[in-house]
């Protein structure tokens, strides 16, 4: 850090088996960061962005954390991946701040990893809440199969899906929680879905995994609602055989969806076309969003900081950060204070919207309440 910059480091998956998941990522972060640097940076400081790849693999994780740090002296990270849980410790150990995504694992706000903030509206470690079974009532399932790869975040976001729908009073008659990271050949589990009258399924994976379940649900034939975790990007539907395959399926979103064309979505794509030439219109990809809202919580952490601020003082600032909704494409606003007193969110809201030929349709929000216990089972 200099009187006129401050560097950040960014490490996600650029190359390997996750990178279909998070193409762009640095291009939402350095759009954001264009746009502050544009606005006069953070207290007069310019903000340098520098990447590295994680190639997809926890020692690539540890390995790209450990470049930033020693050699490339960035200030702080920011993660929007899947592997941070292998860096966890060493940043831990260094004080380093992290700011992004729970996607990875379940350290996140955890004693003693109090330097790490995640804009997920609710972090892996907490109970489910009622959103996921709220949506599938809303849509006419009454017997779910729950789908996830073999990460330890998607696991347990998958037994939160579990428990929030039966919660709603669904029955969950099919569970597969070991899926690999990419495609995959769905087609036993989607004959076993129709042979046990399953109705309504939900997957947390990467895209590629999502098109694989819904090409095999759609060749195989089966009537069944599909709810994915990821794949709200314009990207799912831009080919005849995308937009196929997911013809009426729904799609969570963490973020305000553009179709709604509110003041903060439109306002949010017209930066996305001034300052991501790459940026194709439409709905952003899971990267470049993801990267996007992450940079924007890096920034607000500098905000708080202080004129002068140090990694200590950056921590702090942001533990006392209770209503942060990264300029209103956040569903629920993130208090930061109540992991550092146990306590939970109220709620939980997410967006949905719903696949219709090559457009998305926005289908509303919906908010749950936390299920007490749920992560103890």
């Amino acid at each position: 850090m200099t009187p006129t910059t401050i560097t950040v480091g960014l490490v996600t998956s650029l190359t390997g088996p996750a990178s279909a998941a998070f193409l762009g990522t640095d291009a939402g972060a350095q759009a954001r960061i264009n746009l502050q640097n544009a606005q006069g940076g953070v207290n007069g400081r310019q903000i340098k962005l520098v990447v590295e790849d994680n190639q997809s693999t926890p020692q690539g994780e540890a390995t790209a954390a450990q470049i930033l740090v020693q050699q490339k002296h960035v200030f702080g990270d920011i993660s929007w991946e899947p592997l941070t849980f292998a860096a966890a410790k060493y940043y831990n150990q260094n004080g380093v701040p992290v700011v992004g995504d729970a996607l990875d694992g379940t350290e996140w706000g955890q004693q003693p990893n109090t330097n790490m903030f995640s804009f997920i509206p609710t972090d892996p470690h907490y109970p489910a809440t009622t959103v996921t079974g709220a949506i599938f009532k809303q849509i006419g399932v009454t017997n779910a199969g729950v789908f996830c790869n073999v990460n330890p975040a998607c696991i347990a976001g998958a037994k939160d899906n579990v428990a929030s729908i039966k919660a709603a009073g669904i029955k969950v008659g099919y569970q597969n929680f070991s899926l690999p990271f990419g495609p995959f050949d769905f087609t036993g589990d989607v004959i076993t879905l129709k042979h046990l009258g399953i109705n309504g399924v939900t997957l947390a994976a990467e895209t590629d995994t999502d098109a694989a379940l819904a090409s095999s649900i759609r060749n195989e034939g089966v009537i069944v609602k599909q709810l994915y975790a990821t794949g709200y990007q314009a990207s799912t539907l831009a080919t005849p055989s995308g937009a196929a395959a997911f013809n009426g399926a729904y799609f969570n979103s963490d973020w305000v969806p553009v179709e709604s064309h509110t003041p903060v979505a439109d306002a949010w794509v017209a930066n996305l076309k001034k300052y991501d030439p790459s940026y194709p219109g439409g709905a952003p990809s899971f990267g470049v969003a993801g990267g996007w809202i992450a940079a924007d919580l890096f920034i607000k952490g500098l905000e708080v900081a202080g004129q002068n601020p140090t990694r200590q003082s950056y921590i702090s600032g942001l533990q006392g950060v209770s209503n942060y909704t990264a300029g209103g494409l956040l569903p629920t606003p993130r208090d930061f204070s109540l992991a550092q007193f146990g306590k939970l969110p109220a709620q939980n809201c997410a967006y949905y919207v719903q696949a219709e030929g090559t457009q998305f349709v926005p289908k509303g929000q919906v908010c749950g309440t936390v299920i007490p216990n749920s992560n103890q089972e």
